[in-house]
Parts: C-alpha cells; structure tokens; sequence
C-alpha cells in the first residue's frame, strides 16, 4: 500500500504504531470518561503501550533502515508485554507481600527496568539514561 502524497510505503510498523497509538488512546479515554482503574493498573497499561510505540517508532541506531522491526525491537517490546502482563496479573499478590518480593517479582522489575531505559536512550539519548542511572544508585546505595 503505498501513499499517494509521499509515495512511501505503508509496512506492518506503520500498522502496528496506528494500532499502538489508537489502543493507548483507547484506553485514556474509557478511562477517563467511563471507569477508572486503580493506580497500579492504570500506570501499568500506560506505560505497556508508551514501551511498545517508543520501540516501534525510535530504531535501534539512527543510521540504517528504520521501515522494519528489527529482532531487538521485537524482543524489548514482548520484555515489555510481558513484565506488564505479570503486575497486571499478580497485582494483588505483589502488594501484599509488598516488601517480601519473589525472584520473579524481582527478574520482571529488572526487565521492565532495562526496557524503559533503553526506550528512554532510544527517544532523548544518554543523558536521561545517565541520570536514571545515577537515582537508581541512589535507591540501592544511599543512606
């Protein structure tokens, strides 16, 4: 399918960023207009959808072909399903052992971790990545 204006073909990215996007959009407004989720849930979904459209719209390098998803794309993105899917699932086993964490709880928050902050290189670069970097020490090695 091409564009007429542009003359760029339109490929399954494109299709699964319209997808992506119109999902999170979606989901804003029943939430906003119809029923509300908890905060856990909702911050959840959000950041599920923000993950999938920040590893489908900002490639793994500048250079290069940016019309395809690459097999890292592919796999950030199912990390990010995934550990999204786990709270979503075991949200009420999370918070009441809050404190008491499985190493299941554990690998999916590392995974989540490591996949926002790839997407946050992707989308404004190092330094954001740096200072998340430098809080994250703090939360393990501060006082």
């Amino acid at each position: 399918m091409k564009n007429s204006e542009t003359g760029a073909s339109k490929n399954i990215t494109w299709y699964l960023i319209v997808i992506a996007a119109l999902g999170l959009t979606a989901f804003h407004l029943y939430t906003a207009g119809i029923s509300m989720f908890g905060a856990w849930l909702q911050r959840d979904i959000h950041l599920v959808f923000i993950l999938v459209l920040a590893f489908l719209i900002f490639p793994l390098r500048k250079s290069g072909r940016q019309d395809h998803l690459t097999v890292i794309d592919a796999v950030f993105i199912l990390a990010a399903i995934a550990s999204g899917l786990y709270i979503l699932i075991f949200y009420q086993d999370i918070v009441m052992r809050a404190g008491a964490y499985t190493n299941t709880d554990i690998f999916f928050g590392i995974i989540l971790i490591i996949a926002l902050l790839e997407a946050a290189r992707r989308a404004t670069g190092w330094v954001m990545v740096l200072i998340a970097g430098v809080f994250l020490l703090y939360a393990f090695l501060g006082p």
